[in-house]
């Protein structure tokens, strides 16, 4: 199963990315962050051994696509 696609920056309409950062005890989380203004998600990961990374990074997509859209016009 692939994740959702991300929708443009809800403060600039920029493009987003997902990142990955490690800690130190080798537990991966996410985010997704804009090119362009560098708004960005909190980190999603889920504590369980059973669960892919994908979970995690699907998490991260969808609280980015659940923000108000796009840039405000004056």
């Amino acid at each position: 199963m692939k994740p959702p696609k991300l929708k443009p920056c809800p403060f600039c309409g920029g493009r987003g990315f997902d990142e990955q950062e490690i800690d130190s005890f080798g537990k991966i989380y996410y985010r997704i962050r804009c090119l362009t203004c560098f708004g960005q998600t909190g980190l999603f990961a889920k504590f369980t051994q059973n669960n892919p990374h994908w979970v995690d990074l699907q998490q991260a997509i969808s609280a980015w696509n659940r923000r108000a859209g796009g840039r405000r016009k004056k």
